[in-house]
């Protein structure tokens, strides 16, 4: 170690005085000021350093709606440090709430929270925050900063094609809509949510039950926000009902307009005889309709708003005349018997009354009474009222003369007038009795074809015709194709029983043997019952050739040799 050299005054003054630093004293206060050094360097650096800090949210939404859920909005941060913190919340560059200013904390983790209010109080309004916490050292300081986003609107939940009170006859059903993107869809409270695309559009099936079903569809955003909205839907697929006032049914009249009266649903559209009837709001209906001399079919059809259809069938019958009562007593008759036996037939279904009291009348419209007589005239009056209300009378004056004529003479006279009443009896009964024979047996055919042209197909690929066949009640069938003379040619059915309803036969052009029939026009006929009420129908149908495949001939190459060169030819 080198000194430096004093100046001469201080030499001058040690050489008198005598006294010098020692080593030992040197190297104390060297070390003093060393420690110092250190001290004030490790103080400055102390003061001059910058305290870490992350941050992290607990989520990016905040609903502040008192629901439960993101209704705070959680900062979490990390000191290595202690600190001075201050949270801040900005709307864009504008301070709104000042969470914590000047607040010391030791290193560390820690996390401040923000309710989604301004330093006055009220709810910030729905946008995108900025959270910034700044850590404060000695000197420096170190900011950081979450973006938060306030939500406090529920989304919107639109849905297609299904208004409140909505009626359907069909159980199955798509529930599609729109709602906020980024939201999920619950249906009914169910566990799991319906799937939403990227554009917030759904769309799930439904299964509803008989009656009325409730759909409520939940829709919660991702800040959690909920929107609720319910639909009530009613299944109805029973058809609507067709209750018929008048006319009965085979009910019997002699008007010719007839006064149609009943009730339906209420809203439903009704036809009777493919005429639009005009329906209350009750469900009630009145339609007049002229009638045709014997036989009326009424057809009622009633549609429902949402489509169930009902079909009622009724018949009712116009009779505008009556037969003539037939009786076995001659106008001015003389009678020696006091109790007179009287015969007669009206038409089958009447009520007869003589001289006001009723009398019995069989099946067939015969009737027999024994009327009392009294000495002298005696008037007969016999009326008869068919199931139209056609009304015939008839007046029989006769004489009773206890001495007037013996019983032999009555008998003769009564003999006499038996062959004019037999004869037309046995006719009227005949003529009924065919009458009800052919209504109850008649058979109704209908035939028809997919298609008046038919191309048979080749073996192994072969091409049918469809057959539709119209029964109205059950009888024994029979259906073949003949060929233009009337020949027949193949045998689809032979004297089979069938029900009566729509029948689907099939030919494939080929005869009974297995042979392709030739081209041409052909007839199919149909046959069903058995005589005398044999009901035939036939259609035409024209057979054509089917196409033969193409078959292309092979193509041969031949190479040849020519002068060391190659050419083809084909």
């Amino acid at each position: 170690m080198q000194y430096q050299q004093q100046p001469p005054r201080m030499r001058q003054q040690r050489r008198h005085t005598g006294v010098s630093i020692s080593p030992g004293i040197l190297t104390t206060a060297l070390s003093i000021g060393a420690i110092v050094l250190i001290v004030a360097i490790t103080f400055f650096g102390d003061w001059m350093q910058v305290p870490e800090l992350s941050l992290s949210a607990q989520g990016q939404f905040l609903s502040p709606n008192g629901d439960g859920s993101y209704d705070i909005f959680t900062v979490n941060y990390h000191i290595t440090n202690s600190a001075r913190i201050t949270a801040l919340v900005f709307s864009d560059q504008n301070l709104i709430r000042t969470l914590a200013s000047n607040q010391t904390e030791t290193n560390g983790d820690h996390f401040i929270s923000w309710d989604g209010r301004t330093d006055q109080g009220a709810v910030a309004p729905d946008g995108f925050y900025r959270v910034e916490v700044t850590a404060f050292g000695s000197m420096r300081s170190k900011v950081q900063s979450v973006q938060a986003q306030l939500d406090t609107q529920p989304p919107t939940v639109q849905l297609a094609n299904l208004p409140e009170g909505m009626n359907v006859n069909t159980p199955d059903m798509q529930i599609e809509g729109v709602t906020e993107p980024g939201a999920m869809i619950w249906l009914n409270g169910t566990a799991q949510p319906q799937q939403v695309d990227n554009m917030g559009r759904f769309n799930f099936p439904f299964k509803l039950k008989d009656g009325s079903n409730n759909v409520e569809l939940q829709a919660i955003d991702p800040a959690g926000n909920v929107a609720r909205i319910q639909r009530s839907i009613l299944l109805v697929t029973e058809p609507p009902d067709i209750n018929i006032v008048r006319p009965l049914e085979n009910e019997w009249t002699n008007q010719q307009m007839v006064t149609i009266e009943g009730t339906t649903r209420p809203g439903a559209a009704l036809t009777i005889n493919q005429q639009t009837v005009q329906v209350d709001q009750d469900g009630h209906f009145l339609h007049e309709m002229i009638l045709n001399q014997g036989d009326n079919a009424l057809h009622f059809v009633a549609t429902d708003k949402i489509g169930n259809v009902a079909n009622l069938d009724r018949v009712i019958h116009l009779k505008t005349g009556a037969l003539p009562i037939q009786v076995n007593v001659q106008d001015g008759a003389v009678i020696g018997d006091p109790n007179l036996q009287l015969v007669g037939k009206v038409e089958p279904g009447s009520m007869v009354t003589i001289n006001g009291v009723a009398i019995p009348v069989n099946a067939f419209g015969d009737f027999q009474t024994t009327t009392a007589l009294t000495s002298g005239d005696n008037t007969i009056s016999i009326e008869a009222r068919d199931l139209a209300g056609n009304t015939t009378r008839l007046a029989r004056r006769v004489s009773y003369s206890p001495n007037g004529t013996d019983a032999i003479t009555r008998i003769n006279t009564n003999l006499e007038n038996a062959p004019a009443l037999i004869l037309p009896s046995v006719l009227v009964v005949a003529a009924i009795l065919a009458f009800t024979y052919l209504r109850k047996n008649r058979v109704d055919l209908s035939l028809s074809v997919d298609s008046p042209a038919f191309v048979p197909g080749t073996p192994g690929n072969e091409k049918t015709l469809s057959i539709l066949l119209d029964l109205s009640k059950t009888a024994r069938v029979s259906l073949e194709v003949l060929d233009q003379q009337g020949y027949p040619r193949a045998s689809i059915l032979q004297n089979r029983r069938k029900i009566g309803r729509r029948h689907v036969f099939h030919w494939n052009g080929y005869d009974d043997r297995g042979t392709l029939l030739p081209a041409g026009e052909y007839t199919i006929r149909a046959e069903a019952g058995a005589p005398p009420l044999q009901v035939t129908s036939s259609v035409q149908v024209r057979l054509e050739r089917p196409l033969q495949p193409q078959v292309q001939s092979p193509t041969y190459i031949r190479t040849t040799t020519v002068s060391s060169s190659s050419r083809q030819e084909k």
